[in-house]
């Protein structure tokens, strides 16, 4: 046994025939000896590498989709040193986009929501490579994509709603789910959608009412996850907005700025937008300088000013705010003085 040989022959002649399998890469040596079977020295021999005498066999590949990807299995390969994975992108055009070697017999692969995948797979070694395996099944990722916006029309005075948001490829239906303002519990069988190249729906409500909506996506692998965008929707009362409450304006908070806050009235016309307007003196007209949309998922509403030109001593504005919708607007708050 000379460095981890093991003597298969002792041969007076120049030749010899291994019988030796070669299921397995193997290396010879010769040794030289002398009559007390020693080497004489480390340079009289050196390895002489045999490789294995048949290509590798190709087996079988399989894929199944989970949350984290498509998890491959290869089975049935022979005499392989390594396997290669062919990824194909929509059957269509199958032109291999990915390949990665690998000599375990499950691989896991991360691929994109909204596109479906085969694969295929041939083994190597030192001789070359096998044929292709069959195609796998093809395979979508677990979920399927969550919707990426929503929007629910706001203001509308015809009783109801009308939802948008923007299709999922894999899905087959949507989902809507519905949740009254005044407490936030989503109802999960609301509404199915099932035409995938419908992306909208109206939603009938009542005056005296604010909802907001989500949507999920549902395809063969399974429920995709809520869309991250809440949106609200309602319908206008037949009234005007009551005039804003809590209203304050900062003085000299040192941000060089003025910082509005108000609340939207609980009674009254549902608002569509809140007018911001400005005086120097009360005894000149107010002007409007901007506006804010209304969002009955907000509680207060804030605003900055950064105003500029000569003013009168001491430098700033007074504030009011009006809210409005179709039907008219409130009775202008009370008056606040901001200063930067």
């Amino acid at each position: 046994n000379y460095y981890g040989y093991r003597q298969v022959a002792l041969v007076n002649d120049t030749s010899y025939t291994a019988k030796d399998s070669l299921d397995t890469t193997m290396s010879y040596i010769i040794v030289a000896v002398n009559q007390d079977a020693r080497p004489r020295d480390d340079t009289d021999w050196q390895p002489i590498l045999v490789h294995r005498s048949v290509l590798p066999t190709a087996g079988t590949i399989s894929a199944v989709a989970d949350t984290s990807g498509a998890i491959i299995t290869l089975e049935g390969f022979k005499n392989q040193t390594g396997i290669i994975i062919y990824r194909y992108v929509e059957t269509d055009t199958l032109t291999p986009v990915f390949t990665d070697t690998t000599v375990d017999t499950v691989y896991t692969d991360t691929i994109l929501n909204n596109s479906f995948y085969v694969y295929r797979a041939r083994a190597l070694n030192e001789l070359g490579l096998s044929s292709f395996t069959a195609y796998s099944a093809q395979i979508q990722r677990i979920p399927v994509g969550k919707t990426d916006m929503i929007d629910a029309s706001k203001g509308t005075d015809s009783g109801v709603v009308a939802i948008n948001w923007d299709s999922v490829k894999t899905a087959q239906t949507y989902l809507i789910l519905r949740a009254n303002i005044s407490d936030i519990a989503y109802d999960s069988s609301f509404k199915k959608v099932d035409s995938t190249s419908k992306t909208f729906y109206v939603d009938s409500v009542t005056s005296d009412s604010v909802y907001v909506y989500r949507i999920k996506a549902v395809g063969p692998a399974g429920q995709g996850a809520m869309s991250d965008v809440q949106s609200a929707g309602f319908r206008l009362q037949a009234s005007v907005p009551d005039s804003v409450t809590n209203f304050y304006a900062s003085n000299n908070n040192g941000y060089g700025y003025v910082e509005l806050y108000w609340y939207a009235s609980a009674t009254g016309g549902t608002p569509t937008e809140f007018v911001i307007e400005r005086t120097e003196d009360t005894t000149l007209a107010f002007t409007a300088i901007d506006s804010v949309s209304y969002d009955p998922l907000k509680g207060t509403y804030d605003y900055s000013n950064d105003y500029s030109g000569t003013l009168t001593s001491p430098e700033g504005y007074y504030y009011r705010i009006i809210a409005k919708n179709p039907t008219g607007e409130s009775v202008p708050s009370v008056v606040m003085f901001g200063t930067k």
